[in-house]
């Protein structure tokens, strides 16, 4: 007989409540019976140290041969110059270690890029050209190469370094190129551009105090615009025929110089030497003429006679002579010569 509606009592199902920490599964491994497992004890016994010593151990960094680390602690610098090798800092996030490689040398191109023109694309006009002290365009590219040596101060005193380099360079090569005339830019002001260039950013890279070093500036090419190339190189060569015409006549003017000194020098020594040998000569007659005149006043009449046989020895050298005397009272002589 089945229970009428009205008279059928309501019967309440009655859920047990769950005993707190009591989650089913995961409730029988709470956290307290956990903590007094005895396996927890011995592992929080033994990983404790061993995540200590490995994170100790992290510390541990290497700096290569061509770098150099800066050691922070909380941002603040405590060793701007650590050695290459094996090294040790606290670590994270106590200290880090930032590595800088100061070896490596370092470019910067001014009045072009250097991607571009590995890539063919012309530089822009307003990035190569130049203004001459004497108003000519020139177009100058030139290479800057450059050193980290304060690893600290590259990191924190300048964002961008290659931009402070770029823009200084570019000033002082305007400046330098503005004060020169334009024969002087493509001949022999080269060095001093690119030792003024250098000069210059140096300088205001010391101001700034950014930890770079230039090592040297270096023309990669220095030419006049396209559009008056040729006319350009029509005045180099005037100019150089010019000075090899130059150098011709004075080397010919060095040989030819000396050579007549040389000549005239001689013909005068020769001169010299002709004098003295004509005046000793004379001498010479002089004093034999005298020593003869001193022995014609002491024997006119045999000096005589002896002075004219020398004179006719002297005269007929090889001709067989008689001389016979007319008679002892005469002065007179008669020669024969045969």
């Amino acid at each position: 007989m089945m229970p009428d509606k009205h008279t059928a009592k309501k019967t309440k199902t009655t859920i047990p409540a769950r005993k707190s920490g009591d989650s089913g599964f995961l409730g029988r491994f709470s956290w307290k019976k956990m903590k007094s497992a005895k396996w927890f004890a011995v592992a929080k016994n033994s990983l404790l140290p061993a995540v200590i010593i490995l994170w100790l151990l992290s510390g541990f960094f290497i700096v290569n041969q061509d770098e150099t680390a800066v050691v922070r602690r909380f941002g603040a610098i405590v060793d701007p110059y650590v050695k290459p090798g094996i090294n040790w800092r606290f670590p994270w996030p106590i200290e880090r270690a930032d590595k800088i490689r100061t070896t490596e040398i370092k470019r910067m191109s001014i009045g072009y890029k250097i991607m571009d023109e590995l890539q063919g694309i012309p530089p822009d006009p307003m990035e190569i050209q130049r203004l001459t002290g004497d108003t000519n365009i020139i177009e100058i590219k030139i290479m800057v190469q450059y050193q980290v040596t304060k690893p600290a101060d590259y990191m924190f005193n300048a964002r961008d370094s290659q931009w402070l380099i770029r823009k200084y360079g570019e000033a002082a090569l305007t400046r330098i190129v503005n004060s020169m005339k334009v024969d002087d830019v493509l001949t022999t002001g080269k060095l001093q551009i690119q030792s003024g260039v250098r000069k210059s950013i140096q300088e205001n890279l010391d101001r700034l105090a950014v930890g770079i070093t230039v090592i040297s500036c270096n023309l990669q090419d220095v030419s006049p615009p396209a559009d008056v190339l040729d006319a350009f190189n029509d005045v180099a060569r005037a100019k150089s025929d010019k000075e090899k015409i130059k150098s011709q006549a004075e080397g010919y003017r060095n040989d030819l110089i000396p050579r007549a000194r040389g000549e005239a020098m001689e013909l005068l020594n020769a001169g010299y030497s002709y004098q003295s040998e004509l005046v000793n000569r004379a001498k010479g007659q002089a004093e034999s003429f005298l020593s003869l005149l001193k022995e014609y006043l002491k024997a006119e009449e045999v000096t005589r006679r002896r002075l004219f046989l020398e004179m006719v020895e002297l005269v007929l050298p090889d001709a067989k002579k008689v001389i016979i005397e007319d008679s002892p009272e005469s002065s007179g002589k008669t020669v024969i010569i045969k």
